[in-house]
């Protein structure tokens, strides 16, 4: 397989050396193997092996058949000789042979002669070869006589491209057939051409066709002197019409370009990334009233604001290095040198990159925003001042609602008011008329029937009169108190208050009436606690809590006071094991509505406004109270102050 693929190689090899040097006029090569058998020939020579080649020359020189003869049988040797030879048939002659061998990839061994052609048949084979090439040659070709500008020879392109015969070329001058203003140009050029003994000449030119239409070209000529009395102008003509369109088109759309970018109010430019200038512009940029300044890079960086100039560079940055061809805008202001600002917006895009996609050039549009901005700019004043003004309105509506909360809730409070009066004088009437009625019944009876009253009636209508008094005396200082609470006149003295003294100095005044239901009085304090509060409320909250304990509690119970420690706080609280209240009842303790007294145990009467002085009273003193309750078996009412330091 190895070989196979050495022998395709090879011919491939000998097959491409074919047909290059084919083609080089007046070379003979001829290549043999090791063996000596031939490889490639290029040549009409009739030869199969090396040893043929000695027998088909007569050497002029026996060393060269010398030369021959060690060239082949020695494998070491490797030089190139020159010597003259004779073709044995004088067909042809040749003056200079060079040997040499060479080894392949593979360390394969080759012979190769080079025969080098000379003398008049190499002439006249190049002059065959020269002849086709004239005739068949794709491009137009003509020889001028510089004199006279004579046509001395065209090919059949240059005849297909002009329109005209051979026959008709050859009667004609150059002048004939060259456009007058590219001939007189052309007239001059081949007159320094002469006059300074140059060789060759290159221009575009306008040739005249047999039709009258005008044949764009590119002449290329090469002098060449000696050809009889006069030098003569070989030329290669190629058809450039088309060329010429488009650079024509090319040029016109330029030109519109042009046009177009200088009718824009906006600067366009084009900013070189390498080199890191602008390479167009359509407008200066007006750096001062009434005069111009070309722009740079530099002179664009310090005219940037310095606040928009980070900004405008990332952008540009992004824009290099992004390899999308998206359009990147960044707006910016430019400080000049009136100390005038104005506002620009650049959009950029890429517009040509380079073999590796990097981008070379880059288009900016600048386009004055300076008005846009100074709108925007008042109308985000405007939207300012709507808003300040919809504050304003929005406050002016929180105040409206809250003076119609306000107004409202006095309504309701002015409704309540009128209600707790009514209430209010609903309790003083009912409340007030039994203890007067029996104060009024016992002094009357006992200021009518004085004489004849014993000891023991006085004293039954004393002490009627004496409890009808102490009743009437506490519901006129409680609803003192409640007056005072409703017209906020009552004013509190916050203190640091002993919890455990106002104990000691409150239990001793309901000794008697504890004594008179045989209730036990416990008093669950082992230390002194403190609290900050207002005295005079505090202990009316405390007698109003334990005249209610007695009076609902069975006689021959008990009654518990107790305190508890919390972090900030301290609840104290009253148990009794009574009658107890209602779920429906523990609703409405604290309040008017609890406007009907009930009767103790032992048919003792109420005021009906105890409890609802201790809520208030405890709530001015930012404290808190609740009752737990289970019918027939007692109450428990709690309260909690804020806690004060022992010290």
């Amino acid at each position: 397989m190895e070989a196979d693929i050495h022998t395709y190689e090879k011919n491939h090899f000998f097959k491409f050396l074919s047909q290059v040097m084919g083609t080089v006029c007046g070379d003979v090569i001829l290549v043999f193997s090791a063996t000596g058998e031939i490889n490639f020939n290029n040549s009409d020579i009739k030869i199969e092996n090396i040893k043929q080649l000695s027998l088909f020359f007569k050497l002029s020189e026996p060393k060269n058949s010398e030369f021959l003869s060690k060239f082949w049988k020695n494998e070491n040797f490797k030089k190139t000789e020159l010597f003259d030879y004779i073709e044995v048939s004088g067909k042809k002659r040749y003056s200079k042979i060079v040997l040499n061998y060479f080894f392949d990839d593979n360390n394969q061994k080759y012979y190769s002669v080079l025969i080098r052609r000379m003398g008049e048949d190499l002439c006249n084979e190049c002059e065959s070869k020269f002849k086709a090439i004239f005739l068949k040659a794709p491009v137009g070709i003509a020889s001028i006589e510089t004199k006279t500008g004579k046509i001395l020879e065209v090919n059949p392109e240059f005849c297909k491209m002009l329109g005209f015969s051979k026959d008709e070329l050859l009667t004609k001058c150059v002048s004939d057939i060259t456009y007058p203003e590219d001939y007189k140009q052309e007239h001059e050029i081949v007159e320094s051409l002469l006059k300074n003994n140059e060789s060759k000449l290159e221009f575009t030119k306008r040739y005249i066709k047999k039709d009258g239409t005008i044949l764009y070209a590119n002449l290329t000529a090469t002098l060449v002197k000696g050809f009889g009395n006069n030098d003569v102008l070989m030329g290669i003509i190629l058809n450039a019409t088309q060329n010429i369109k488009l650079l024509q088109a090319e040029k016109e759309k330029k030109s519109l370009i042009e046009k177009i970018s200088l009718t824009t109010p906006d600067t366009l430019l084009i900013f070189d990334v390498k080199a890191q200038t602008f390479t167009f512009s359509n407008h200066s940029l007006i750096v001062n009233e009434n005069e111009y300044e070309e722009l740079t890079f530099l002179k664009l960086i310090s005219l940037i604001h310095p606040d928009d100039l980070k900004r405008f560079l990332e952008e540009s940055n992004l824009l290099i290095i992004s390899n999308d061809d998206n359009i990147h805008e960044c707006s910016f202001r430019l400080i000049y040198r009136n100390n005038e600002i104005k506002w620009l917006l650049c959009r950029g895009i890429v517009f040509t990159r380079d073999e590796t996609g990097y981008p070379e050039q880059i288009l900016m549009q600048m386009t004055d925003i300076t008005s846009q901005k100074g709108l925007e700019e008042s109308l985000r004043q405007s939207y300012r001042q709507i808003n300040e003004k919809n504050k304003i309105l929005e406050i002016q509506k929180h105040e409206l609602l809250q003076a119609k909360y306000e107004l409202e809730k006095s309504e309701k409070q002015l409704i309540e008011a009128n209600l707790n009066k009514d209430k209010f004088f609903s309790i003083i009437a009912h409340d007030l008329k039994n203890p007067f009625n029996s104060l009024f019944g016992s002094a009357s009876f006992l200021a009518q029937n004085f004489e004849i009253c014993d000891n023991k009636d006085v004293k039954t209508l004393t002490d009627n009169i004496y409890n009808s008094a102490k009743v009437i005396y506490s519901l006129l200082e409680n609803l003192l108190s409640w007056a005072r609470l409703q017209t906020n006149r009552l004013v509190l003295n916050i203190e640091r208050l002993s919890i455990t003294e106002m104990l000691d100095n409150i239990a001793p005044v309901y000794s008697e009436t504890l004594l008179s239901k045989n209730i036990n009085l416990q008093v669950l304090v082992n230390s002194d606690y403190y609290c900050f509060a207002d005295r005079y409320s505090i202990e009316t909250v405390l007698r109003n809590l334990l005249s209610n304990a007695i009076k609902f509690s069975f006689p021959n119970s008990k009654i518990i006071i107790g305190i508890e420690s919390a972090e900030e706080e301290i609840i104290l609280y009253v148990k009794d094991f009574g009658v107890g209240m209602t779920d429906e009842k523990i609703l409405n303790i604290f309040t008017l509505s609890n406007n009907k007294t009930t009767n103790g145990t032992l048919h003792e009467t109420g005021t009906g406004l105890g409890l609802l002085i201790c809520k208030e009273f405890i709530e001015k003193n930012n404290g808190k109270i609740w009752v737990e309750s289970k019918e027939n078996e007692g109450t428990t009412f709690f309260i909690s102050l804020e806690k004060a330091d022992s010290e």
